[in-house]
């Protein structure tokens, strides 16, 4: 590693990881995909969601997630509709 140094341009390695957040998000919340949520592909910020239409009040899941105390981690309670499956074209609440 010898002369390396931080800083070299983010290339976007498939449409679903756009950004160097999603890449560092990936690895974890891939796994929300083998549950009934969507983790927000199809969306401007894929990896940065997840939800479902049937989660119906996102404000008292942040509000309970933000309650655990996850050092590092802040959740906000948001809309979002995919244009992917699962839910593709739904409303979708979630964090």
């Amino acid at each position: 590693m010898e002369g390396w140094r931080r800083g070299l341009p983010w290339l976007a390695t498939s449409p679903n990881l756009p950004t160097l957040t999603t890449a560092r998000l990936y690895p974890g919340v891939c796994l929300v995909e083998g549950t009934n949520l969507s983790v927000g592909r199809g969306t401007t910020q894929p990896f940065e969601l997840a939800g479902a239409p049937w989660i119906r009040q996102p404000e008292k899941l942040a509000a309970e997630l933000n309650y655990l105390g996850c050092p590092g981690l802040y959740f906000r309670d948001t809309y979002f509709k995919p244009i992917y499956e699962p839910f593709a074209g739904e409303v979708c609440g979630g964090v």
